[in-house]
């Protein structure tokens, strides 16, 4: 037999595993991340933590599968994309990893606005957000001699993977499905132009090389074959961002596709085929799929799939989390949540950018449930979905949009789904397995050990449908006019926030 270690390094943890060449996962593990939040803007995880966990979850995924070493033939992984972090000449980090979920950049973004206008997301086609660009600009303000001896800047599957082959900051790498969220790329060509970086000051070697999900970067060296039980010199692939592999994973490889990750960002995502950046209503980015040639136009609420669990806590139900209790109280609750609507932009709004937004419940009156605001969380992220998803369309009418695909740990919920089956006003497919992630990465890297060549058919195997929801029609017509409503709540929430 032959397999493959894939691993996930996503925002709430760290899951390796150990799949086949049919993609069925034979053993997992998983380490809860330690993000560190010492107040409302600033959010971080150490570097070592990262390497940790990775380490971790593959030494005992591997011993979970039972299976001799020889027979894992390859490594690749993915993680979070839109934060940042620096290496030394070693290979070692400079920085912390400044998470995705930070905001502390956001004053740099009139730095790249006034600079580069629209330019910045025709070259680059993401939004300006708070990522990757505005943070290395905020690391070369606040701490220069910090970014005087970073020689690159990477995501966290790269640094791992140089530390895992013993490779030092000039092999440093930047796979393209994340060019998005750096607005000093130019996407369509697949690199960092020298002088968009130059006109912000940024030393150009600082911007690593750009590379395909596929390519191999290096193999595994003794120390890192010693710690995690593989076999040294094993190859490892540069892999990719964790919502292309995702969305890869679930199936979304064919232009009018819609994927909805239902993690701690919420992200819609409709696969399509031209490249055609949104200069009109700054919604969305145009994020490569591992599949060169393919784009996901998606956008996303970012810590959306927070709100849930930061509900539960607030109120307690029976003293603990009890999703399941919610669930049934919001389903009592008839479509418009009681005329209860909510905010979940608990730090911002990222697309379109809108930093100063905060979250908030509005509708309230003395009937008001405690369901009827659980459900109106639910909506709440269901109409920011159907707001995606018409900008989408605005820029590609002629795409048939036919059905969402969905995964992650929302999808676990029936009331959830038949929610945005209903505000979207389109079938939504949820799996019986929500290892996507998990499953696209190991496609990255049994395609390139040549393991694979019916990639389509691996997937579609892969993933055994749960259920499909089915959209009321007379609901989606009511959740229309609804939606307007949600957006001028939006609007007027956020005049409050941008003058407070």
């Amino acid at each position: 037999m032959e397999y493959v270690i894939s691993v996930d390094i996503g925002t709430q943890g760290t899951k390796a595993g150990v799949l086949d060449k049919r993609l069925r996962l034979i053993a997992s593990a998983f380490v809860p991340s330690l993000l560190l939040r010492p107040d409302g803007q600033t959010v971080y995880q150490k570097p070592e933590d990262i390497f940790s966990s990775v380490i971790q979850t593959i030494k005992e995924a591997v011993l979970k599968a039972n299976v001799r070493k020889e027979e894992i033939r390859g490594l690749a992984m993915d993680s979070q994309m839109a934060g940042i972090l620096g290496i030394g000449a070693d290979g070692q980090a400079t920085t912390y990893y400044d998470s995705w979920l930070d905001v502390r950049s956001s004053p740099f973004l009139k730095t790249i606005e006034d600079a580069l206008g629209d330019k910045a997301v025709l070259s680059s086609g993401g939004q300006l957000a708070v990522n990757q660009a505005s943070k290395i600009l905020w690391w070369k303000e606040k701490y220069p001699e910090v970014y005087k001896a970073t020689q690159a800047f990477v995501l966290p599957h790269a640094y791992v993977a140089l530390r895992l082959a013993q490779e030092d900051a000039s092999q440093a790498f930047f796979d393209y499905t994340c060019l998005h969220f750096n607005s000093f790329s130019d996407n369509r060509q697949k690199r960092f132009p020298a002088d968009t970086a130059q006109l912000f000051g940024i030393d150009p070697s600082k911007l690593p090389r750009v590379v395909s999900p596929f390519e191999q970067i290096g193999v595994l060296s003794s120390e890192a074959a010693s710690l995690t039980g593989l076999s040294q010199g094993l190859p490892i692939f540069s892999g990719l961002g964790d919502s292309a592999a995702s969305t890869f994973g679930s199936g979304a490889y064919a232009p009018g596709i819609i994927q909805d990750t239902a993690g701690t960002a919420s992200l819609l995502s409709a696969t399509v085929s031209d490249f055609f950046p949104d200069v009109r209503s700054h919604v969305y980015n145009l994020m490569r799929s591992p599949i060169d040639g393919l784009f996901l136009a998606s956008s996303y609420i970012s810590g959306g799939g927070l709100c849930l669990p930061w509900f539960l806590k607030i109120v307690s139900l029976n003293g603990e989390c009890n999703y399941d209790l919610a669930e049934k109280e919001a389903s009592v609750s008839l479509p418009g949540a009681g005329g209860v609507f909510f905010c979940p932009h608990f730090n911002g709004r990222i697309l379109p950018s809108d930093p100063d937004l905060r979250g908030s419940f509005f509708g309230l009156s003395p009937t008001t449930t405690r369901g009827e605001m659980y459900r109106s969380i639910m909506e709440a992220i269901a109409y920011e979905y159907a707001f995606f998803l018409s900008a989408i369309k605005k820029n590609y009418p002629a795409m048939d949009f036919r059905e969402v695909l969905t995964n992650g740990g929302g999808s676990k919920s029936d009331l959830f789904s038949q929610i945005k089956a209903d505000v979207l006003g389109l079938p939504l497919r949820t799996f019986a397995k929500a290892e996507t992630a998990l499953i696209g990465t190991a496609c990255v890297a049994l395609m390139s050990l040549g393991l694979i060549q019916d990639y389509p058919s691996a997937i579609r195997l892969s993933n055994r449908e749960k259920m499909t929801f089915r959209p009321d029609m007379e609901k989606h017509a009511f959740y229309e006019k609804r939606g307007i409503q949600y957006q001028k709540f939006i609007d007027a929430i956020s005049a409050i926030s941008n003058h407070c």
